[in-house]
């Protein structure tokens, strides 16, 4: 959709209320606003329960909510005009009455799967793009959302990949039993289709909708990376599983049959139900035959303690499948291995030895090449930091290319390079405000 800037005026608006908001998605026809609501503990009626009264009412509550539904206003009063008349339905009861619904419903939410059914639930709301922005309505879905990869409409469908649930140790050493979920909406945001259980005990870190086929990676210990057939939106299918060491935290296509992973490395613990993380670990994944993925070609970019803008912000993340190009800005973390005669524990950290953008050749044949590295930094800034990283506004955060020169963008500096040898041709200084003298120190 596009807007005209020089005459707003002419712009249709919609004005909607529903509170926060915390992940937002945009089709090339609709707009998709999510926020995720939590009712554990509900003392009075509310929205995540009202399906547990509505089929006690008696014909006077329906007529009453009939001749809501009947009324020319949004969605959003409907349904909370719904609410009261279920509370004052409540308040007609007596008070046994109101004990067996409120057991009932305690009941359901003391089930895992049912805590995340009515206690943990993301609301979607859908908006019209085109010549005028319209309200369409709201769907909801248990669990949580990761981010805005979590969702992708397609074909009229909107799919999404949540969690239910967190993962998180007890002082008994015991777990939540967090599970994994895809589920399906039409295009009116019904449910059409869902895919529960998946990993239980597990986060999701990362996930990817392309055409027909979703991908998902979960971790603990190992990182399972899971294919999912959308083909039949009414029965989403598990076709395919994949664990390995580590994690990925964005996953990017590479063409039809191929993701490329960035996350970290992990080494699973001795004792215990978790993993240490160790560097930035690049992943080749083929999922040519999507009932057996496989692992290609891996890259390990340091030790424990380093980073990645690109772990946390996709931006940050340049990829060209064309030429096969692949630039991110690396925290790098070194362990100086003679300071550990006795051998390196999974938990050592690194010294910070340098920052900046690591610069890739990427192919299928020869997965992962390293070109070189552009860093933003003087050799004193870098060689003074030790188990100490404090970039000063040097740190490169972004990277572009035009033709044959790669540009990488700092608080302090754009820097352009040569793309095939990464000579430096020219350097800006931009205007930078010291906001802190103490330094950071790497996790």
């Amino acid at each position: 959709m596009g807007l005209d800037l020089n005459d707003l005026e002419k712009q249709n608006r919609e004005i909607v209320l529903s509170g926060g908001t915390s992940t937002v998605y945009a089709s090339s026809e609709a707009a998709y606003i999510t926020y995720t609501s939590y009712n554990y503990y509900q003392p009075t009626i509310a929205w995540s329960n009202y399906a547990d009264v509505e089929p006690l009412f008696t014909e006077e509550y329906r007529e009453k909510i009939t001749a809501v539904e009947r009324e020319n206003i949004s969605q959003w009063r409907k349904d909370n005009l719904k609410i009261q008349i279920a509370t004052e339905f409540l308040d007609s009861l007596n008070e046994t009455q109101r004990n067996e619904l409120y057991e009932k419903v305690y009941q359901r939410q003391s089930n895992a799967t049912d805590v995340a059914s009515y206690g943990e639930k993301t609301t979607v709301h859908k908006f019209a793009l085109g010549d005028e922005i319209r309200y369409l309505g709201k769907g909801e879905v248990p669990g949580h959302l990761l981010n805005q990869f979590s969702l992708d409409e397609h074909n009229g469908y909107l799919r999404l990949a949540t969690t239910i649930g967190e993962v998180w140790r007890s002082n008994d050493g015991s777990r939540t039993l967090a599970t994994n979920n895809v589920y399906v909406l039409d295009s009116s945001l019904n449910l059409t289709g869902k895919l529960e259980g998946l990993a239980p005990g597990e986060t999701l870190y990362s996930s990817r909708f392309m055409g027909n086929k979703a991908y998902l990676v979960t971790f603990k210990k190992v990182d399972p990376l899971f294919v999912i057939d959308l083909s039949n939106p009414q029965n989403p299918q598990l076709l395919g599983k994949l664990k390995i060491p580590g994690y990925s935290d964005y996953l990017h296509p590479f063409g039809e049959n191929h993701l490329i992973g960035l996350g970290k490395d992990a080494v699973p613990a001795e004792e215990g139900d978790f993993a240490w993380y160790q560097g930035v670990k690049l992943t080749l994944f083929d999922v040519s035959n999507l009932s057996n993925p496989i692992e290609l070609s891996t890259y390990a970019i340091g030790d424990r303690g380093t980073e990645s803008y690109a772990l946390h912000d996709h931006k940050a993340f340049l990829f060209n499948p064309a030429n096969g190009l692949l630039v991110i800005p690396v925290t790098l973390a070194e362990i100086n291995k003679a300071q550990h005669p006795s051998g390196l524990e999974p938990n050592a950290y690194g010294d910070f030895t340098f920052q900046g953008a690591f610069v890739f050749n990427v192919g299928i044949n020869n997965g992962f090449q390293l070109k070189g590295r552009v860093s933003h930094a003087t050799t004193d800034e870098l060689l003074k930091s030790g188990e100490y990283y404090y970039g000063g506004g040097t740190d490169v955060e972004r990277s572009a290319y035009i033709n044959n020169v790669l540009y990488t963008i700092s608080q302090k500096y754009i820097k352009a390079n040569d793309l095939t040898t990464l000579d430096e041709r020219a350097s800006i200084s931009l205007p930078f405000e010291q906001l802190s003298d103490g330094p950071y120190y790497i996790e």
